[in-house]
């Protein structure tokens, strides 16, 4: 005869256990402000210092550097060095961000094709995607290394409180937190709680702006990896053209077929798209009739 246990397990998972109760609500927010993804927010912003100070050096003086020889034959290696230093930047942005902030961007695409030595020095200044690239690291030049000082002196101030029963001696006269002097043990342990209160403060501020900084690089940097991952289109119209774009592709790459673009449509694969798409929209409408 098997023996019942006194206090089983429950078998339930815990969210189900949670549901509704008022000690998981004080779990779930102990998790948000204290957890792992937290701590990675807090890095990614305090690399805003650093980063941003760098960002900006390199922004104002390549800007300026490519003004200055604008008139001049050294515009043209200005201009490679400086579109290569822009990318290089935006990879080490999008790679933190997906590491950190664990958001799906990435630095603007290179040409598929092989370009000539105009379009590698000045193509890129029509690329929206390098225009928005430096608009983040403007963002991050400015806003980010502002965000990472405040976070960094509210975290050492905090800290600095929370530790204070067992430094405050040390100074000649006590230590002084803002407006506050602190010179006995009473007020040391007062300043504890102080501490507790701004560290808490200071981790709701750093989700708030990791959010900040989420919204602002999805808008900013590229979504996908590869330049030819597009949309897939929506309308019946949109689909015939993406099936008649891929059937030419072929003959398109194809040097003997790049003078017409009427042989594309001679092309076995494209007939059978073509028909394909013709008896599908038909069905479509017959369907719909009935």
């Amino acid at each position: 005869m098997t023996r019942a246990e006194v206090n089983p397990r429950s078998m339930t998972p815990a969210p189900r256990m949670c549901a509704g109760g008022a000690g998981c609500d004080v779990l779930h927010m102990k998790t948000w402000l204290f957890g792992r993804q937290a701590w990675e927010e807090a890095l990614f912003l305090l690399f805003g210092v650093p980063l941003g100070i760098l960002w900006f050096t390199v922004l104002v003086t390549g800007w300026s550097v490519t003004l200055g020889l604008a008139i001049t034959p050294f515009v043209i290696l200005n201009l490679l060095v400086l579109a290569a230093v822009i990318r290089g930047a935006a990879w080490v942005e999008a790679s933190l961000a997906r590491s950190l902030l664990h958001i799906d961007v990435y630095p603007p695409h290179e040409p598929l094709v092989k370009q000539s030595l105009w379009r590698k020095t000045f193509g890129w200044l029509a690329d929206p995607a390098m225009w928005r690239a430096q608009a983040y690291l403007g963002f991050r030049a400015i806003a980010g290394f502002g965000i990472g000082t405040l976070l960094a002196v509210a975290f050492g101030v905090s800290l600095g409180a929370l530790l204070a029963p067992f430094w405050y001696w040390a100074p000649h006269g006590g230590i002084d937190i803002g407006i506050w002097h602190v010179d006995t043990l009473p007020k040391a342990l007062l300043a504890v709680v102080a501490g507790a209160v701004g560290f808490v403060i200071s981790m709701l501020l750093t989700r708030l702006f990791a959010q900040l900084n989420r919204e602002v690089a999805r808008g900013s940097l590229e979504r996908s990896p590869d330049a030819r991952a597009t949309r897939p289109p929506q309308s019946i119209v949109e689909r015939r053209r993406h099936f008649t774009m891929r059937a030419c592709a072929p003959s398109w790459r194809s040097r003997s077929m790049r003078r017409s673009s009427a042989s594309c449509w001679s092309t076995a694969p494209a007939r059978v798209v073509v028909r394909t798409s013709m008896r599908w929209v038909s069905s479509s409408w017959s369907g719909g009739e009935k």
